[in-house]
């Protein structure tokens, strides 16, 4: 009996056409399906075309999961125009002769490092209902800025009444987006996922007001909320609206950051389960998270990565007895816990944020 989930390795050229003739046999009972790929030989490229316009093709489809991850090194001016057209096919309308028997329910392309359209997102939306979620915060720094609006965002959040959890970045989302999913749905709303990066220089901040309602119709709504090392300082402040229900706050700015992580503590006292901080270590910063340890009553995991004093560490485990991770220290180490200005630990460290 075929499996019904099915990992794909696109790294090896001589491997991959056996795995393309697995896909023939059974794509048909496949329900999951996640691609790894090393993008950088066009062989491979090629490859994962091929797999996901099979997987359109199939005469009858049970695909309700799919994921494509990035493993390699962007080749030059690589804009994956081909792998974009193949996502199309996979997300549009089916061929008259394919059986539907499940639609999507989870597309995961966060491993993806190229830029994506509104187009492809509107036919994910206008075909696939049933979507539960959604993640598209893409992994390189370099990939340009994030080209989907909040007028997409928008209609996919309108046309998938079933939504569950949605990863984005901010400059994709807006006060609309935020009221619509406060109104009436069907399946409660578990969890969103937003990363703040070079794009909100010019963006508008969504009102406080639309993230009461929200979190008033979904009491249960967790919010990972980051920010890199691109992000504008002065944005984040207005960012950080009191009713935002954060779970897990990264501020991966390398930045002074006092203020803001007072902010945090003043909002997000009775919500927040995760702070991770990258900053530049001073006496004010170290007041500020022990007032986030004084009122951050469910802080599970703190990992600072900026030296503090030994008696600003002793007042935080103190105060933070609940405390089942942390990183804390009061001597600066050695790579790689000493956070670097450039170079691919930012990128590592910025790529993706965890709930």
């Amino acid at each position: 009996m075929a499996s019904l989930h099915a990992v794909y390795d696109l790294s090896h050229d001589e491997k991959d056409s056996s795995l393309l003739e697995c896909l023939e046999k059974y794509g048909t009972v496949l329900k999951s399906v996640e691609i790894a790929v090393d993008q950088k030989q066009r062989t491979n490229q090629e490859n994962t075309c091929k797999v996901i316009t099979s997987l359109a093709r199939c005469k009858e489809r049970k695909l309700r999961e799919f994921t494509l991850n990035f493993i390699g090194e962007n080749p030059l001016f690589f804009k994956g125009g081909e792998i974009l057209s193949a996502l199309a096919e996979l997300f549009g309308p089916p061929d008259p002769d394919c059986k539907m028997v499940y639609r999507l329910r989870k597309v995961d392309l966060s491993g993806m490092s190229i830029v994506y359209s509104d187009l492809l997102f509107n036919l994910l939306a206008e075909n696939h209902p049933t979507l539960e979620k959604l993640n598209i915060l893409n992994t390189s720094l370099s990939s340009n800025t994030c080209t989907v609006t909040p007028y997409c965002i928008l209609n996919v959040v309108k046309k998938c009444p079933k939504l569950r959890e949605l990863a984005l970045f901010y400059c994709s989302i807006s006060e609309e987006v935020i009221l619509e999913l406060a109104e009436e749905h069907p399946v409660p709303l578990k969890k969103i996922t937003i990363m703040c990066r070079r794009e909100e220089k010019y963006g508008k901040y969504i009102p406080d007001s639309a993230w009461e309602a929200l979190a008033k119709k979904h009491p249960d709504l967790r919010v990972c909320l980051g920010f890199d090392h691109t992000c504008p300082l002065h944005k984040i402040s207005g960012i950080l609206q009191p009713s935002i229900p954060v779970a897990v706050l990264r501020m991966d700015t390398f930045t002074t950051l006092h203020h803001e992580i007072s902010l945090a503590s003043a909002y997000y006292g009775q919500t927040l389960e995760k702070l991770v901080l990258h900053g530049k270590g001073s006496p004010e910063l170290q007041r500020a998270l022990l007032s986030l340890a004084d009122n951050a009553l469910r802080l599970k995991s703190l990992h600072c990565y900026c030296v503090l004093d030994r008696e600003t560490i002793d007042g935080i485990l103190l105060r933070c007895p609940q405390l089942e991770s942390y990183t804390l220290k009061s001597e600066l180490e050695n790579h790689p816990w000493m956070p670097m200005l450039v170079g691919p630990e930012v990128t590592a460290n910025s790529k993706n944020i965890k709930c």
